[in-house]
């Protein structure tokens, strides 16, 4: 779940967590930054396609559970080609009883295969909004069978000195807590602070 009732994985502050925790890691265990993947289950896997439409480039493999789309059309999913991808659901998880409703999630594939994009979708029949552990099993086989991506995102994650890390850019994308830019408010002087937030603004991915 979010770190606040209020949020979804889409908002910046908790897309900056997930950053901050994948380079919290890198700085403590040895970690294959071409092997990055995205999973969750309900809300997880709401967060999963939020975070692959989001920022494709970080992630090897994404696989959501029982997780309502972030888009189920539209040429926003062209973000997901070269990403595999695995789709799990329960046939009984429908609109009225579940808030990641099946009906949805059928909708978002169809269109995802109809752009021939790299997805697999298994439907366990019967199941609710919690599917069996043995489908569960089944998709962390396929996970762990997939190739690593091409480059690494490491930079992303760990940049160079002088350079602010991605979950930074998340959280404050124009360098807003630059204490440069805030002095120049207080002391009045509005045009330049405007000038350099622009050239931040410039900057920013």
């Amino acid at each position: 779940t979010t770190t606040s009732a209020n949020n979804f994985w889409s908002t910046p502050a908790e897309m900056a967590h997930v950053y901050r925790l994948v380079e919290w890691m890198a700085r403590n265990y040895r970690i294959d930054f071409r092997r990055l993947v995205v999973s969750g289950g309900s809300m997880g896997g709401m967060g999963t396609w939020s975070h692959l439409l989001a920022r494709p480039e970080l992630w090897s493999v994404g696989a959501s559970v029982a997780g309502h789309p972030a888009a189920m059309d539209g040429e926003i999913l062209e973000k997901l080609r070269g990403i595999p991808f695995y789709i799990l659901h329960g046939e009984k998880d429908t609109n009225g009883v579940s808030l990641a409703p099946v009906e949805n999630v059928r909708k978002a594939v169809e269109e995802l295969k109809k752009r021939k994009l790299d997805c697999v979708y298994v439907e366990e029949p019967g199941a609710g909004h919690t599917p069996s552990m043995k489908y569960w099993l089944e998709m962390n086989a396929w996970i762990a069978k997939q190739a690593p991506k091409a480059f690494s995102p490491r930079a992303l994650f760990l940049p160079p000195s002088g350079e602010r890390p991605l979950w930074q850019r998340a959280a404050d994308p124009a360098g807003l807590q630059d204490d440069s830019a805030l002095a120049l408010m207080k002391d009045g002087k509005f045009p330049e602070a405007k000038k350099e937030l622009d050239a931040r603004i410039a900057k920013t991915p």
